[in-house]
């Protein structure tokens, strides 16, 4: 029964649209002769969306490529996928510039204004990626002069192909008023169409509208499942060799303490960690270590100096920071090679002397076989170590592993 109520919502929404497309297209090119003005303002709801969407071009990894683009690549005339066709000079040099873009943006010390100057060169020899990164950045002003017609128009040019993202670009315009006529409804839609295409921020931005009832019947069971996409999503991307760390922040503690997590140090306290950190200070060396190794709270992420500052900890014997130099070889990074073998040794020592964080490491080398044979049971035991002395990934992977135990022989 759930299947066919999906379609038919989908259906009740293409009549809604095709009914709304009439009747403001005339308000739609006014509105686009005046969106490169910008000066629209964001109140209430809006403003919820304009926050999410003002990262949407930072997103590191695209969750969905332009349909149509896919159809030209992999056409099947048998019913078998066939090779893809071999890429022009053009494409090739777009993928070049584009990737080139993304290793800087991805990079510990960024050079954003370097990487979008590649970014618009990709884009104008068509790349669907580096278009998209370019149409937020041209609808947000943000690392390229704003420019709303342009980014419309990008946006509607990789919709009508069926990109998700672009969707995801339109809904917000039409949801904000920016560039559009104001338009919940049409938001509606291509939020939808977005979601379906598997746009994370347009999948975020139904759930935030099931949860809070905007313009739509509050649906909790709803938003759950957006929200749900998105997370299966995100762990799937997140590689244990590799991609940028991942901070975890929970929501209702930030409801509680709005701002707690990202409150900026005073530059005076960083200095005199600073000082007591090249005194010796091992305490001074491992809270250094992890601000530099997340970044945030006014310091600046830097592998290099969080390296620095583990291996001086460590190396006295600090237990905390063997566990994070085994994170930082398992993860690797621009400053550290990934290396299994490495960050075994580190999280070794540190579980040997009942470190948490290190039993942790350890218990995810063993569920994943990161350089050592797979073994649920001994996952097992070392999540259950670190989980019983409180430390939150212990007992996060611990309830993962229950969770999951219909694919996981934990007995």
């Amino acid at each position: 029964m759930t299947r066919p109520r999906k379609w038919w919502m989908v259906l009740v929404i293409l009549i809604l649209y095709s009914s709304l497309t009439v009747a403001d297209s005339t308000a739609d090119e006014e509105a686009d002769n005046e969106g490169s003005e910008g000066e629209e303002s964001l109140d209430g709801s809006q403003e919820e969306e304009a926050l999410a969407a003002s990262s949407s071009e930072d997103v590191v990894s695209d969750t969905f490529h332009d349909g149509a683009s896919n159809a030209d690549s992999s056409e099947s005339t048998d019913g078998l996928s066939e090779t893809k066709q071999e890429q022009s000079p053009k494409e090739i040099r777009a993928n070049k510039l584009y990737e080139t873009a993304m290793s800087i943006l991805n990079h510990t010390k960024q050079d954003e204004q370097h990487a979008y100057e590649f970014l618009v060169s990709a884009a104008e020899l068509g790349h669907t990626e580096a278009r998209q990164k370019v149409a937020w950045a041209r609808l947000l002003g943000k690392h390229l002069k704003q420019n709303i017609t342009e980014a419309s128009e990008i946006f509607e040019d990789l919709a009508i192909k069926g990109n998700a993202e672009a969707q995801m670009g339109l809904g917000f315009m039409f949801a904000t008023g920016i560039g559009k006529n104001s338009s919940q409804a049409k938001a509606l839609v291509h939020y939808t169409f977005g979601a379906l295409g598997g746009s994370q921020w347009a999948q975020m931005a139904l759930a935030y509208r099931y949860w809070s009832g905007i313009s739509v019947a509050s649906n909790c069971e709803t938003a759950l499942t957006y929200y749900r996409k998105v997370s299966h999503t995100v762990a799937d991307e997140v590689s244990l060799s590799g991609n940028r760390a991942v901070q975890r922040v929970r929501l209702l503690d930030e409801v509680d303490n709005p701002g707690s997590s990202s409150v900026r140090l005073d530059d005076d306290l960083i200095q005199y960690y600073q000082f007591l950190a090249e005194k010796g200070d091992v305490q001074a060396q491992v809270g250094l270590g992890q601000l530099h190794y997340q970044g945030g709270r006014g310091v600046e992420q830097d592998h290099q100096r969080a390296l620095n500052y583990f291996v001086q900890a460590a190396e006295a014997g600090n237990t905390n920071a063997m566990a994070f130099l085994g994170k930082m070889y398992l993860e690797g990074s621009s400053v550290v090679k990934q290396s299994n073998e490495t960050a075994l040794k580190y999280f070794k020592r540190a579980a040997e002397q009942n470190n948490p964080v290190g039993q942790s490491g350890l218990g995810l080398m063993y569920l994943h076989g990161r350089g050592v044979p797979q073994d649920y049971k001994l996952a097992l035991k070392y999540f259950t170590m670190a989980a019983d002395q409180g430390w939150v990934d212990g007992q996060l992977q611990l309830g993962n592993m229950y969770f999951s135990k219909c694919r996981m022989p934990l007995v």
